[in-house]
């Protein structure tokens, strides 16, 4: 990578990704929020940077391109350039990474100190030799009736095996904190936060935009990776002990993963996908694609896309089974949430009967049942909310923006979809 100082006035440096098959040009603001521009735009800001006149860069556009550019669309292009770098510059992040709230448990130093010593998990051999081991304790386990779901003798035995998954998911956090480490990119805090309507630990590894592609992908991954090593660990004991909680631990956890395997949330495989395909914001790209063939069917409209076609169609299947989850998703939230908000009279007027009798064990029963009924509206009904109300907004502003810009405009701009 090679650093640029453009606009010091608006922008920290430009970064050059020269890593992957073509160049990536990330913006870097003043407040180190990061932008990924197209080609074209950091054209544009490197010749007017060097001097040259929009005149001058016209002529040399115009004879690289398919028609004659005049200097008026140049400059308009830079203008529009410039100032979508400082509006999404100076804009503050109210939700990053779609957290309701964030509570940091773990310090930046703490983490970094923890992470540096399990980098030597992702040494290629390390990692060979780890997933491997697992696999094979996997197929014991399947060929000698380990996978036969032990109930414990005491209930209790639930307690620890719940510990046990907390302290994988902790390790699930420090995988991609490790990673980060390992790519020489310091990882910031760990802490708990709630997202949509899961709470969730996250790992700060912002960071790790300055890494080639691939090495992105070991840190989006990295978390997967380590607490599976964990439970390779769990079920390794329970062969030895046949302790059940070993076995519900491995059980949780297992679960864990493949729900951060989900790339329809902004879990694990959805930043895996993003990655692998480098395409930034990928939940947004459907729309973007859908407006580009409306306007080259029905308004015959011609401009490049920004990906190979393949990707394209990659993109509208991806975005189709986006669509299809959240239907399917919706179907069993919404009847939830309508029987829980229906039987919330019940409870009430059962609650005044318990009061009126004084009967305080009952009472607290029904008091325990309207905190865990106002628990679930808040959190599934608050996250449909934030599902439902971005969606809309993006489809109308993609159809208030899907008129005619300028030739530049459209190839030359900051692409909001393209922000890292």
């Amino acid at each position: 990578m090679k650093q640029i100082t453009i606009l010091p006035e608006v922008i920290d440096q430009i970064v050059v990704d020269t890593s992957g098959k073509h160049p990536r040009y990330i913006v870097v603001g003043h407040n180190k929020k990061h932008m990924r521009i197209s080609p074209l735009a950091y054209t544009l800001l490197e010749k007017v940077h060097a001097g040259n006149s929009f005149a001058t860069v016209a002529q040399d556009l115009s004879r690289e391109g398919e028609r004659t550019i005049a200097p008026e669309e140049v400059q308009k292009a830079y203008e529009y350039v410039v100032a979508k770098i400082s509006k999404i510059s100076g804009k503050k992040e109210k939700n990053p990474g779609g957290f309701w709230f964030k509570f940091p448990l773990i310090p930046a130093a703490s983490v970094q100190e923890i992470a540096s010593a399990f980098t030597f998990m992702f040494h290629p051999l390390t990692m060979v030799v780890a997933l491997s081991s697992i696999g094979l304790l996997v197929a014991y386990a399947v060929v000698y009736g380990g996978l036969t779901a032990y109930v414990p003798a005491n209930p209790i035995m639930i307690i620890p095996a719940y510990l046990l998954f907390l302290v994988s998911l902790f390790a699930h956090e420090f995988g991609h904190a490790s990673a980060c480490m390992k790519g020489d990119v310091e990882p910031s805090e760990i802490g708990v936060a709630v997202y949509l309507f899961f709470p969730v630990f996250y790992s700060d590894v912002s960071a790790s935009w300055q890494l080639p592609r691939w090495h992105k992908v070991r840190v989006d991954i990295g978390g997967i990776y380590l607490q599976l090593c964990v439970g390779g660990i769990y079920l390794l004991l329970f062969v030895i002990t046949r302790q059940a909680m070993f076995q519900w631990a491995t059980f949780m956890l297992v679960s864990s993963c493949l729900v951060s395997l989900n790339p329809f949330l902004k879990f694990d495989g959805y930043w895996v996908l993003t990655d692998i395909m480098d395409v930034a914001n990928l939940s947004r790209q459907p729309l973007y694609v859908l407006n580009y063939f409306y306007r080259a069917i029905f308004k015959k409209q011609q401009s490049a896309l920004r990906w190979s076609k393949g990707v394209c169609i990659t993109i509208l299947i991806y975005g189709l089974l986006k669509v299809v989850f959240w239907i399917y998703l919706l179907l069993i939230l919404l009847p939830l949430i309508y029987n829980t908000v229906s039987n919330y009279p019940v409870i009430v007027a059962s609650a005044m009967k318990h009061v009126h009798y004084n009967n305080s064990a009952l009472l607290m029963v029904d008091l325990q049942g309207l905190a865990i009924n106002a628990l679930i509206v808040i959190l599934y009904g608050g996250g449909i909310c934030r599902i439902c109300i971005p969606f809309l907004w993006q489809i109308f502003v993609t159809i208030k923006n899907s008129g005619l810009r300028g030739w530049l405009v459209q190839r030359g701009g900051v692409r909001s979809g393209d922000a890292l």
